[in-house]
């Protein structure tokens, strides 16, 4: 892929290949904000093209045809050439930027590592690149959404790199998140939150006082969210009343989540903001990955888990 200039100096502009993919689509968002929605790119013959305004740097995220997710860190006026193989997009190439350079020797570095060897090349990486953005996203993914990393490891980073890098407003949210997120590890009460669903109808944290709920997030984006929410409304027409279920759809518009809802015949109570991940419920909950599940008995946090077959087993345990 190859992101270039436009005209102008706050232009922003993807182009490029995907070898051994001729036609196909894949998805791209801004978890910052930037983009106000989620865009489509289209695959034609292997070769791609994208353009959006950049007003100043910031990181979009490719939702590649694997389902895979892959960042690009976008500046204004810049150029950066990708290469990609659609058999190996872990291995993905980008050129043309420093940051995307970074990142690109940092995702050869971890292709064969296993998930606690990519954490620990992670955190080396961050304290070696304290003002790189790539740090930021390393940070996010792998000790802030990552339900398996060391929150302690995580807060640690997060003070190296605001001793670095001074007031930052996104070292902050992400210190409070971590925070958060120890207070509502497994035991914990769930914290109070109060929302409108898609139709209207006021949702909290009320629903969850009694009995077993499971409150999870999905996208319409998100090929294996999808599937686990079809399988989720398989389990609520099983167990019916004695379990309660809320479902967070992180998309930028109301419009995709109604339709996903609507076509798959969902029963599910549904939020969507169009805040994507800074939803307030989420914030509030500590939910920060897709899809990613909480279930709350008796209105304490029994499981944190992203594995549907874990959070099958617990719930036949739960409701017998």
């Amino acid at each position: 892929m190859l992101l270039s200039c436009g005209s102008g100096g706050n232009r922003f502009k993807i182009s490029g290949r995907i070898l051994h993919l001729s036609q196909g689509m894949f998805l791209v968002y801004s978890p910052d904000g930037s983009l106000d929605h989620i865009d489509t790119i289209n695959v034609e013959a292997g070769r791609f093209a994208y353009e959006m305004m950049c007003e100043e740097p910031t990181t979009l995220v490719l939702v590649m045809p694997n389902f895979s997710e892959q960042p690009v860190f976008a500046e204004p006026g810049a150029s950066v050439e990708i290469e990609a193989d659609a058999s190996h997009l872990r291995e993905m190439e980008i050129k043309g930027t420093k940051e995307n350079e970074l990142m690109t020797a940092f995702r050869r570095q971890t292709v064969d590592a296993s998930p606690p060897e990519t954490r620990k090349l992670a955190a080396d990486f961050i304290r070696n690149h304290k003002s790189s953005a790539v740090s930021l996203y390393l940070l996010k993914r792998y000790f802030v959404a990552d339900m398996q990393a060391d929150r302690h490891e995580a807060l640690r980073l997060i003070d190296e790199l605001m001793a670095e890098n001074g007031d930052n407003s996104e070292l902050k949210a992400q210190r409070t998140y971590v925070q958060k997120a120890m207070r509502t590890a497994t035991g914990s009460t769930l914290p109070a939150f109060t929302a409108r669903d898609i139709n209207g109808n006021a949702v909290s944290s009320a629903m969850f006082a009694r009995g077993v709920g499971i409150i999870y997030t999905w996208a319409s984006w998100s090929f294996e969210s999808q599937n686990t929410q079809r399988r989720l409304n398989a389990m609520l027409s099983e167990y019916g009343q004695r379990l309660t279920m809320l479902g967070v759809n992180i998309d930028a518009s109301t419009y995709d989540c109604r339709a996903v809802v609507s076509r798959e015949h969902v029963a599910i109570r549904q939020i969507c903001d169009g805040k994507m991940f800074s939803s307030p419920v989420l914030t509030a909950v500590g939910l920060s990955d897709v899809p990613e599940f909480m279930v709350v008995k008796d209105g304490r946090i029994a499981l944190r888990t992203s594995d549907f077959q874990r959070l099958s087993d617990e719930i036949k345990q739960m409701i017998k």
